[in-house]
């Protein structure tokens, strides 16, 4: 595709996004959606060819959305030489099936970079942090916003709940640690007292304290309750990256630039021990579920492995070749995953010091599920990553836009993950569908919603948006060839068990082959759809669509072609 056809089809999309917002806005307010749906009943009566895939396309539309535009555009496929006669209902078919349930997760209002997320302990609730200054409280069932939270003078870069889910406590660019109260969405309390960015926050498990680190080198003890200042913990030389809490409140672990790990009372702010070994900066620390080991990482490259009582260092596990940037211990205590800026995602066994590579593609942000049976990672390279524990295997991998993942949290029951990006972003995804339940999104050009079906990212222009009539035939296909491209059910779509099924997704593959995609865009489902087929024990199928697939497009394949060749 030249250059010049490329700029043409962005800007066809951006007008497309336009027009698609100016007909939400109008269907929200009552405009035409039911009498649209009706008339577009009666018209099928009229046209043989197309009534059975647009009369399904309709009854699915909210059960099955993915199914109702594929049968839209099988149908569009079919009849696009009777332009005048089919557009209302193509129109209508693709509209409703893009804007199924658009309150369902709708979240919207960042304007900024999202930092930090975390959930409540019944799981009701995500609450996220930004560089827009402010905190927000969603609830996950109904993606409503329940409150904004502003009183920081700069942004957020760090948040806490209360084991209670009654408060949020958030650390900010302002030197100032605040203490909401969730259900209300009130201020408690201004916590003052650091020279510099507040980059971190743990609260005891107790709930009756929170402690924070800054950049000034020092950490702070406050209690929730009163809002005061407890304890203020000095000796570190250098910033604090990372703080953990003991399982039974006594004592908070501080790791810091200055290479050293320090523990301490918290009640009495005494330094109990200085843990010396590590030749650079501690990055990450993380605590064994029984209190008795802490785990660090640092910029060194190691991983140590100490004794909280004594101070000693049990061991060494070394094996990433650059810095170490997040550890996380499994629940039942047996395992260590950390990840690197050397790429790679190691998972450790603590009882012998010996590690895996999980991932050779993976740097970032990691969690695991409260079984201890998969890990979850955020990386740079904008994929959210499931992993078996137990065989090491990557499950699934969860793709948003191309912008970096940030900060990941998990539902407390570890169905569900939120993740938040550098595109002021939450997505919600179901680790058992892998589908993005919903997003919250602020696009460059205005305000965003996507579909909560995940099919199709909506947004408008605040300064010029259109009307839904300049959308023409070829506009409404390609949001939806666009949209289910690498779609999973496309990508199995050989392998469908149903032959009718199968056959009217590979009709509106082949209408979005010949009227919208590239051969760039052909070559990459090619691909995608080879690998399922081998993954189904069909190798001689896999091979025919990567052998197309190199002929559409070389480049595509070559950035495969070692995996394929495995």
């Amino acid at each position: 595709m030249s250059q010049n056809t490329e700029q043409q089809k962005k800007q066809r999309r951006r007008v497309v996004k336009g027009a698609v917002a100016a007909f939400l806005v109008a269907a929200a307010g009552g405009f035409g959606v039911l009498a649209w749906r009706k008339q577009v009943k009666a018209d099928l009566r009229t046209n043989a060819l197309t009534d059975a895939l647009f009369a399904q396309a309709l009854v699915a539309a909210k059960p099955r959305p993915v199914a109702a535009l594929t049968r839209a555009i099988a149908a569009t496929g079919r009849t696009q030489h009777q332009l005048g006669q089919v557009l209302p209902e193509v129109k209508a078919s693709l509209a409703e099936t893009v804007q199924v349930n658009p309150e369902r997760h709708r979240f919207l209002g960042h304007q900024a970079t999202i930092t930090s997320l975390a959930i409540t302990p019944d799981g009701s609730k995500v609450i996220s942090g930004s560089w827009d200054d402010t905190v927000r409280v969603w609830d996950i069932a109904t993606g409503e916003s329940l409150a904004v939270l502003e009183g920081h003078q700069e942004g957020v870069d760090a948040i806490a709940i209360t084991p209670d889910g009654s408060k949020v406590i958030s650390g900010s660019r302002d030197n100032t640690v605040r203490v909401w109260d969730i259900a209300k969405g009130e201020s408690l309390a201004v916590l003052e007292g650091h020279q510099a960015f507040v980059d971190a926050i743990a609260i005891t498990p107790d709930g009756s304290k929170v402690i924070s680190v800054s950049e000034d080198s020092i950490v702070r003890v406050w209690d929730i309750a009163k809002g005061e200042s407890l304890a203020v913990l000095e000796g570190h030389q250098a910033f604090v990256n990372a703080i953990v809490i003991t399982p039974d409140s006594s004592k908070v672990v501080s790791g810091s630039q200055d290479s050293t790990i320090r523990v301490w009372d918290i009640a009495t702010g005494e330094s109990l021990a200085v843990l010396e070994g590590h030749q650079k900066g501690v990055t990450s620390l993380a605590i064994t579920p029984d209190g008795s080991k802490v785990i660090s990482g640092s910029w060194d490259s190691t991983i140590r492995v100490w004794d909280i009582a004594t101070g000693e260092s049990l061991a060494v596990l070394e094996g990433h070749q650059k810095g170490v940037t997040s550890l996380a211990i499994t629940p039942n205590g047996s395992k260590i995953i950390s990840g690197s800026w050397d790429s790679t995602m190691r998972m450790w066994d603590i009882a012998i010091g010996e590690s895996f590579i999980v991932s050779d593609n993976q740097t970032g942000f990691i969690a695991i599920t409260p079984d201890s049976s998969k890990i979850i990672s955020g990386s740079w390279d904008s994929t959210i990553r499931v992993w078996d524990i137990a065989t090491r295997e990557s499950l699934a991998v969860l793709e948003g836009d191309r912008v970096s993942v940030l900060t990941i949290a998990l539902t407390p029951d570890g169905s569900k993950v939120v993740s938040g990006g550098t595109d002021a972003t939450v997505r919600l995804w179901d680790l058992a569908t892998e589908d993005a339940l919903a997003i919250v999104k602020r696009d460059l050009d205005g305000p965003g919603i996507t579909s909560p079906d995940g099919l199709m990212t909506i947004s408008g222009d605040w300064k010029n948006p259109l009307p839904q009539w300049v959308l023409t035939w070829q506009d409404w296909l390609e949001i939806g060839c666009d949209k289910l491209r690498l779609h999973s059910s496309w990508v199995h779509a050989s392998l469908e068990p149903s032959p009718e099924e199968r056959e009217i997704t590979l009709e509106a593959i082949r209408t979005c082959e010949r009227l919208v995609w590239s051969d760039t865009e052909i070559a990459q489902l090619r691909i995608q759809q080879g690998l399922a087929m081998a993954q189904a024990g069909d190798t001689d199928g896999a091979k025919k669509l990567w052998e197309e697939a190199q002929r559409l497009d070389k480049a595509v394949y070559e950035q495969y072609e070692e995996r394929l060749q495995r």
